[in-house]
């Protein structure tokens, strides 16, 4: 089972597939740090950071396909 991802911003739009668990862990933190009133980006590159540290040999495919575009 796949989950297909469709983002909007004020810069366009994707919709791309994505790997269920890896994309709902990023997607837990990345709000947690948009809670903490973090910016867009920031907060976007802190969950990357932190699944990254969780596993160090994570291959970039579970977390390399968000970007942020546009204003925070």
């Amino acid at each position: 089972q796949s989950l297909y991802l469709e983002w909007s911003t004020k810069s366009g739009r994707f919709i791309m597939k994505v790997e269920d668990e890896s994309t709902a862990n990023l997607m837990v933190d990345f709000y947690s740090n948009l809670i903490k009133k973090r910016s867009v980006s920031e907060s976007l590159r802190q969950a990357k950071v932190t699944m990254i540290k969780k596993n160090p040999t994570i291959n970039p495919y579970y977390w390399s396909a968000f970007i942020h575009i546009g204003l925070n």
